[in-house]
């Protein structure tokens, strides 16, 4: 089985120039961690994730950000490119489970960002959707 057939086609993003507050507001709407970033032709640029937005929020000293970076702005102007970060990994839609869960083993993650050959986000694959699909795959059935 590969990853298209199981990975999520409508996922949440957000641009780069979108202030950060938009994207926090984003991830309390949809109860995620990371918000892929990506320009307007859908090309992955990075991921915002929730702890770098909570560090630029409310821990200016352990936060990521080149020092000064937030005296400029406020959390509702600044451009969330500061804030994302590459993707650790990214995989095609024609990997399988087992490309999907080593690649979340050995780099610590919980989903994988799906691209096509011109790094077009095309889907999210997490933890859930690859257990689901190895049990679809082994037993025929996938609990609800």
């Amino acid at each position: 089985m590969n990853l298209s057939q199981i990975m999520t086609r409508k996922v949440v993003t957000v641009s780069p120039n979108a202030p950060a507050a938009q994207a926090v507001a984003e991830l309390r709407v949809s109860g995620l961690h990371v918000l892929p970033v990506v320009d307007a032709s859908g090309k992955l640029l990075g991921l915002a994730l929730e702890r770098d937005l909570l560090e630029a929020a409310f821990d200016d000293e352990h936060s990521k950000l080149p020092p000064g970076l937030l005296a400029q702005y406020t959390l509702a102007e600044l451009p969330i490119e500061a804030l994302m970060r590459p993707p650790r990994i990214t995989l095609s839609p024609e990997a399988t489970l087992e490309n999907a869960a080593r690649a979340m083993l050995e780099h610590r993650v919980y989903g994988l960002p799906i691209v096509n050959t011109s790094g077009v986000l095309e889907g999210v694959v997490t933890v859930q959707d690859v257990l689901g699909g190895m049990l679809l795959e082994h037993s025929g059935t996938v609990p609800a």
